[in-house]
């Protein structure tokens, strides 16, 4: 997880949950695996900041602006450990003749 990124709808910052400890690590551990066990959720993590960005050219166009999406850094952190763990499932039960696009082969 980057520092100095911007918070999402539950105003919980990047710097927060790096510098939080490991009474936050506790609790975090203990909701994600609530949320592995019974698949669901929290409501919050279905929100999205959303803020728009100038890209360039004339500031009264709105085609010269994009829009981004703040998400929760607990949603991100938590969908990070998900993909990394069904990635290492999905390698370890790949055969060998699919090997041609996968690292390390």
């Amino acid at each position: 997880m980057r520092k100095n990124k911007s918070p999402g709808p539950d105003d919980i910052s990047s710097d927060v949950l790096l510098i939080a400890g490991e009474p936050a690590l506790d609790y975090l551990t203990k909701c994600f695996n609530e949320i592995l066990k019974t698949g669901k959720i929290p409501t919050s993590w279905e929100e999205a900041k959303i803020i728009v960005i100038y890209k360039k050219g004339d500031a009264g166009d709105k085609k010269s602006y994009r829009p981004i999406s703040l998400l929760s850094h607990s949603y991100k952190l938590f969908i990070r450990l998900l993909q990394t763990r069904m990635e290492r499932i999905l390698v370890e039960n790949q055969p060998r003749e699919q090997a041609g696009f996968r690292k390390g082969y």
